[in-house]
């Protein structure tokens, strides 16, 4: 139950399993364990669209550097035990929304990644394996985007630009 409800959350951003997890092991737990793995400025206040929380103020935050930190953790297994960090890396290669790190790219690039949106907001944060074995970490953010779908193109066009720039 508790794998299905973490596949839900990474695989199709499920507000309600990520709620559910949070309220499982406490969002300070959450964010004591992302300071575990070097990401110092993630803040896990509460669930998803707990309009109570943010209209005192209350909204989860983090940074490109901390996402870098925690995709690095589980891509190089310190994220946990090293059948940990598979498991996760295997979730992250089902995300169902795809638009972002792998839209431009070639199909035998393989991404394991997690995806987020909220009006004006959209980013991906992922794992790129390249064919030749190689792989690299690449986050996308973006906020106050005027024109969701030209926003997402051009992030999408971002991630193209990196993995030619890396396969040089």
């Amino acid at each position: 139950a508790i794998y299905d409800l973490m596949y839900q959350m990474i695989t199709v951003s499920s507000n309600l399993a990520t709620n559910i997890l949070i309220q499982l092991v406490d969002a300070k737990s959450v964010t004591m364990s992302m300071r575990n793995l070097g990401a110092l400025q993630i803040e896990v206040l509460r669930g998803v669209e707990d309009q109570k929380a943010y209209d005192q103020g209350l909204s989860n935050s983090t940074t490109a550097r901390d996402l870098m930190k925690i995709m690095k953790a589980i891509a190089t297994g310190k994220a946990g035990t090293k059948d940990d960090c598979l498991q996760m890396v295997e979730i992250l290669k089902d995300q169902k929304f795809n638009d972002l790190i792998p839209a431009k790219l070639p199909k035998e690039v393989i991404v394991a990644h997690k995806t987020g949106s909220i009006t004006g907001v959209h980013h991906d944060s992922g794992i790129v394996y390249l064919p030749d074995g190689r792989s690299y970490v690449l986050i996308l953010l973006s906020k106050e985007l005027k024109n969701f779908n030209e926003g997402t193109l051009q992030l999408a066009e971002l991630s193209r630009i990196i993995y030619d720039f890396t396969m040089r």
